[in-house]
């Protein structure tokens, strides 16, 4: 539902706008290593709902409710650093809201102050060319910068400052409590900076540093610690050309708390445009998990995890995309005993 209205006394209304889509995937993997056939299917689908209301320039509402079922291959059938399917969100079918915040816009669009449950990985580390799982790579590794302790969806504020064209400084205060209980007692904190050497967007460099205050236990003992995780990393998109687009990450924590002490990947875009298929993309990318060394000695693996994946999302008709995926996984936190293939199909239907 969208268009501009006015109260009775001429004052402008919000711009009203719903949307949403339904997201299935399926999947099956071949452990090269054992030597076993591929496995049956897994299936999840998630269904998202957005509301955004827009009143002028001034200020936006955003509210997200999500509802899915299935787990996906992670966690029970394969154990790895970087998950194979970041979508699946096992709700049990039932409607969750996920993020609901207010921003306020301040000086021509120059300070957004963002405040509600917010959703921080919308708001650090984006990248135009893998930051979707519903239309992009599916697996965690492409999604985020997998050496980042990202917090759950809380009560949180972000602040944009974009003084030039070129510059944005954008910080953020989430809380990491289970619940509304003694709200920043224990918070992730952030701050980026995004350099735009092209006013077109062409090109993003984002640098950031953050730190995570919930409870850590250490990895040797099981110990809990008062330290706070903390880290570093940049995300990069550039426009080869004008079909044609790069993106890098790079990210580092502390490896006493964390299994992930090292994370970085590289991957390219194309856009349909190139063969006739405007609306259509080709991904590929590989990704390197580099264990601490604490997790090394205790378990005696000894090398990266080596993530791999490549997709093409084929716009079958107007609300339906169809996308084959495949992913191989070299040295399961970092054992080279065997790597893995996950064979993946992601439908996406656009409300």
């Amino acid at each position: 539902m969208s268009g501009e209205k006015t109260n009775a006394e001429g004052v402008e209304a919000a711009d009203e706008l719903l949307t949403g889509d339904v997201t299935f995937i399926a999947q099956s993997y071949n452990d090269t290593g054992k030597l076993s056939r591929a496995s049956y299917p897994d299936a999840t689908y998630t269904t998202d709902f957005y509301i955004e209301s827009v009143r002028g320039s001034r200020s936006r509402v955003f509210i997200h409710f999500e509802s899915g079922a299935g787990n996906g291959l992670d966690g029970e059938e394969l154990v790895l650093a970087s998950g194979v399917n970041r979508d699946a969100g096992n709700s049990e079918n039932r409607l969750e809201m996920t993020e609901a915040w207010y921003e306020l816009i301040l000086a021509n669009g120059k300070t957004n102050i963002t405040f509600g449950k917010l959703d921080p990985t919308y708001f650090l580390d984006q990248n135009r060319f893998a930051n979707d799982e519903t239309m992009q790579f599916i697996s965690f590794a492409f999604r985020n910068n997998q050496a980042i302790e990202f917090p759950g969806n809380h009560i949180g504020i972000h602040l944009l400052l974009s003084p030039w064209p070129v510059l944005e400084v954008e910080s953020e205060i989430v809380d990491t409590g289970p619940s509304m209980e003694e709200i920043f007692e224990r918070s992730f904190a952030s701050l980026q900076v995004n350099i735009k050497p092209f006013a077109s967007g062409r090109a993003n460099l984002r640098l950031y540093a953050w730190s995570n205050g919930s409870r850590h236990e250490t990895i040797e003992g099981g110990k809990e610690t008062g330290s706070r995780n903390a880290g570093y990393g940049t995300s990069i998109d550039l426009d080869i050309s004008k079909e044609t687009g790069m993106f890098f990450r790079y990210g580092r924590q502390n490896g006493d708390l964390e299994k992930i002490e090292q994370f970085a990947s590289l991957g390219l875009n194309l856009e349909g445009d190139l063969w006739g298929r405007d609306k259509d993309l080709l991904g590929a990318a590989v990704a390197l998990n580099s264990l601490s060394g604490v997790y090394r000695r205790l378990t005696g693996s000894s090398r990266k995890e080596v993530h791999i994946e490549a997709y093409y999302n084929w716009f079958a008709l107007e609300r339906l995309s169809i996308s084959p995926d495949i992913q191989i996984i070299f040295n399961p936190y970092g054992f080279a005993a065997h790597r893995i293939l996950v064979f993946g199909l992601r439908t996406q239907i656009y409300l």
